[in-house]
């Protein structure tokens, strides 16, 4: 981005700490009686997003200017790289710019790489989907919801409790937040909700990471053939 005439900011990889995800149910007690349900942790990424140094520098320049840097970083069109999920989704990005040119030096195979990352990373969601449908998890989210209407909060499925959510912007109390998510995370220790999440979640992934085993290959084979020459990069800038 130098060289293109361009600030750039290497940026933290957790700018705000203690985020966390629960696909299927909250289940981390001490962390729901801190966060509720995460709400001040993205009240504090949103401000991250628009406040952080490379947001301000790209505020800071022109129209054109801005248009500019965007190229350099990402390639003037979204074009010459494509990858296909396996769930049937096709993404395009540029082989140009200097993202890719950093991607290409350190995976080497840049169109391999674009591919099999691309396609692992939707193995994520593919997984969450069928342990939803597994009869096992619906059997325990059953538990879970008595478990949830006896101590007073009556949801169906932990997925319904985040379509009641407000915005963060706009959040319930942070003791009724905090209660709700206490009450839900015990619950799912108590029923065995988090339990049976975690084994059918281990249990789908491995199934699908063998059926597109090639995918996942490729991108552990990248992964470790790109370490020595990140290696080297760190190296040089720390001289």
């Amino acid at each position: 981005m130098r060289e293109a005439g361009f600030e750039y900011t290497i940026e933290p990889a957790d700018p705000v700490p203690g985020a966390r995800d629960f696909p299927y149910v909250l289940d981390d007690i001490e962390w729901a009686g801190q966060h509720g349900y995460g709400s001040d942790i993205q009240r504090a990424t949103d401000e991250w997003t628009k406040n952080n140094p490379n947001t301000r520098y790209l505020q800071s320049l022109s129209a054109q200017r801005r248009k500019s840097a965007a190229a350099a970083l990402n390639g003037p069109v979204p074009q010459g790289l494509t990858a296909r999920t396996p769930d049937g989704v096709t993404f395009t990005h540029s082989d140009r710019g200097c993202e890719s040119t950093a991607r290409r030096r350190l995976y080497g195979d840049l169109p391999a790489w674009y591919q099999a990352k691309t396609a692992v990373a939707a193995l994520a969601d593919m997984t969450v989907a069928a342990v939803k449908a597994d009869q096992a998890f619906t059997s325990s989210v059953t538990v879970w919801s008595a478990c949830m209407t006896a101590a007073g909060t009556p949801y169906e499925t932990p997925d319904r409790v985040r379509e009641t959510l407000p915005p963060p912007d706009r959040p319930w109390p942070v003791a009724e937040e905090k209660r709700l998510a206490v009450t839900e995370a015990t619950c799912a220790i108590n029923s065995g909700l988090a339990r049976t999440a975690k084994e059918l979640g281990a249990r789908h992934r491995a199934l699908l990471e063998e059926k597109y085993r090639d995918d996942v290959t490729t991108k552990k084979r990248l992964q470790r053939q790109a370490l020595p020459r990140a290696r080297a990069v760190t190296d040089d800038a720390n001289q």
